[in-house]
């Protein structure tokens, strides 16, 4: 076996070590940009004009939150953010709150989900309602299976297909029996919108969801639904199937 020259090694630590100088020195150098921004943001807190204040929110998400994190998580960009984050919540404008939710949903900032849990169920503003439950279906923590159950039963489908994405995402053999019904529902529903995300985001097998999938796939009311029939046919490959299912793909398929 051939030796390898030392200084073939010095090489990689050098390059290794350029690599990851220049990487820390951008986000370094970035520092001073960030900071303007957040400067920005905060300077319109007290502004009555709400599309401006939207703006300066946007510039935070210029910020590479997540990177910064890595290098160093308690630093004062990331607290900054976090307090104008956390005063957009409580605007009077739903526009800003809105954003302040997608932000905090784009930097994971999931301390703020008691917060967001308490804007999905009380807020007032319908759009406010749907991204909030949004948010929670992204972070898909335990502790909101209620909300998404609550939220579920709204009338409004955009507040349900997130709320059953929730569920989708957080269903397992210790809540199944509760959750399974809701999916199974959301499987069945009238609205093609809501019964074609229900199936694309689920998560668990189930014998119970074969049988649906399965129903849905021979119905010959949906033999025009291509996309309905393209997430069936994505999910329902998982399952050991039947013949008649088999057959009904391979006349799809020709």
């Amino acid at each position: 076996m051939t030796k390898k020259n030392p200084i073939y090694f010095i090489i990689i630590i050098v390059f290794f070590l350029f690599i990851t100088g220049c990487t820390t020195k951008t986000i370094t150098e970035d520092f001073s940009i960030y900071n303007k921004n957040i400067k920005r943001s905060k300077s319109n807190r007290n502004n009555n004009n709400w599309e401006r204040k939207r703006k300066s929110l946007l510039l935070l998400a210029q910020i590479p939150i997540k990177k910064i994190k890595e290098h160093n998580p308690s630093h004062p960009i990331i607290k900054e953010t976090s307090i104008i984050l956390e005063e957009s919540l409580k605007s009077k404008h739903a526009k800003v709150v809105i954003t302040a939710i997608r932000l905090i949903t784009k930097f994971e900032f999931s301390k703020f989900i008691p917060s967001i849990s308490k804007l999905s169920t009380n807020d007032k503003r319908y759009n406010v309602r749907w991204y909030a439950v949004k948010s929670l279906a992204h972070f898909a923590k335990q502790e909101s299976l209620s909300i998404f159950i609550f939220s579920y039963l709204n009338n409004d489908w955009l507040i349900k297909e997130a709320s059953i994405i929730g569920l989708n995402r957080i269903i397992n053999n210790k809540n199944k029996e509760i959750v399974l019904p809701y999916i199974l529902n959301g499987m069945s529903s009238k609205n093609l919108k809501l019964k074609i995300e229900t199936i694309k985001s689920l998560k668990l097998k189930d014998k119970k969801i074969y049988i649906k999938l399965r129903k849905e796939l021979l119905d010959k009311k949906n033999k025009r639904k291509y996309t309905l029939l393209l997430v069936i046919l994505n999910k329902i490959k998982l399952y050991k199937i039947d013949q008649k299912v088999r057959s009904k793909i391979i006349s799809l398929l020709g």
